[in-house]
C-alpha cells in the first residue's frame, strides 16, 4: 500500500444506510484486497483480488483481477467460470456491497 489516503465522503449506500466519511489507504499495482461478487451463484460474498490499475487518489475505483471459484462462482460460459475474472472501475465500500472492492480477509461458512 502507498502512504496516499483517500478521503471517502458521507454518501447513502444501495440499501439506504449512510457509510460516514472516511479515510481508507489508497492500494497500489499489486496489492490484494477483497471484491465483493455482483453477479453468479455466490453473488454477495467476497473473492481476493489483485489491484491492476488504481485511480483511488481521485476516485476510489480501481480495475482488478478477481481469483473466482470457477464453475462453484459461475456457469459454464459466463465471466468468471475459468476462475479469473476482469473487472474495471470498481468502487470501495466499507460496507460491502456487491461489486464493490474492500481490505480484509474472506469469511466463508462452512456447513456439514
Amino acid at each position: 500500500m502507498t502512504d496516499t489516503a483517500l478521503t471517502i465522503p458521507a454518501r447513502t449506500s444501495t440499501s439506504g444506510e449512510i457509510t460516514p466519511q472516511g479515510i481508507v489507504p489508497v492500494p497500489s499495482i499489486g496489492d490484494q484486497v477483497l471484491f465483493v461478487l455482483d453477479t453468479g451463484h455466490s453473488a454477495g460474498e467476497s473473492r481476493p483480488a489483485i489491484v491492476t490499475r488504481t485511480f483511488a487518489e481521485k476516485t476510489g475505483m480501481v480495475n482488478l483481477q478477481v481469483l473466482t471459484d470457477a464453475l462453484n462462482d459461475f456457469s459454464a460460459g459466463d465471466p468468471g467460470c475459468t476462475g479469473i475474472m476482469w473487472k474495471t472501475a470498481v468502487p470501495y465500500s466499507e460496507t460491502g456491497e456487491r461489486g464493490t472492492w474492500r481490505y480484509g480477509t474472506p469469511s466463508y461458512t462452512i456447513t456439514g
